[in-house]
């Protein structure tokens, strides 16, 4: 019931905060195919390459999936105070994955509204995650809702640890997982 979808928001939220953005597996691949679908939402247009346009700052971020350790965390968390220094769209050599762009849908207008709403690189790309996790609880609860044996499986599938990160993160599989 609704305990059940607190304590998915739970775990699901500490997961948000917990892992820096970029540390989960292809991770940066996600966010640029998220991010050219939030680039459609706001009417920027793909540059004729292929390649997607960003905000400086969201490009030319030093987050890493490397040298994770007590001093990266430090500066990670820091980060969540920055403000947002430059929010000029720029050329980027990223390309979005070649994957069905609606699975991209929630962390896409995650990273839209911190967009509109000026936030820096770290929140715009938590509110992301944020989105993609919030779909995942709500399909996976549904999912439960619906299926008439089983929903003993479905949760605890859910909330594996390889699951969490997955649907914590820009991953599609949190759009797949459910499905």
């Amino acid at each position: 019931g609704n305990s059940d979808v607190r304590r998915g928001m739970a775990c699901g939220l500490s997961r948000v905060l917990i892992m820096p953005i970029k540390v989960v597996a292809d991770e940066s691949l996600h966010i640029d195919t998220a991010y050219n679908l939030s680039n459609k939402m706001m009417g920027i247009s793909q540059n004729q390459d292929g390649t997607i346009k960003m905000r400086a700052d969201d490009y030319e971020t030093s987050l890493s999936n490397e040298g994770i350790d007590d001093e990266y965390y430090e500066y990670y968390y820091g980060l969540f105070n920055d403000g947002l220094k430059d929010s000029s769209m720029i050329d980027t050599p990223c390309e979005p994955y070649d994957a069905p762009q609606y699975q991209y849908i929630a962390s896409a207008i995650g990273i839209t509204i911190g967009r509109l709403l000026h936030l820096n690189t770290v929140l715009t790309f938590s509110l992301g995650r944020l989105f993609n996790m919030l779909l995942f609880i709500a399909m996976i609860y549904f999912c439960i809702k619906k299926i008439p044996f089983g929903k003993m499986i479905v949760m605890l599938i859910a909330l594996l640890p390889m699951t969490l990160q997955q649907m914590a993160s820009f991953s599609y599989d949190s759009f797949i997982i459910p499905a």
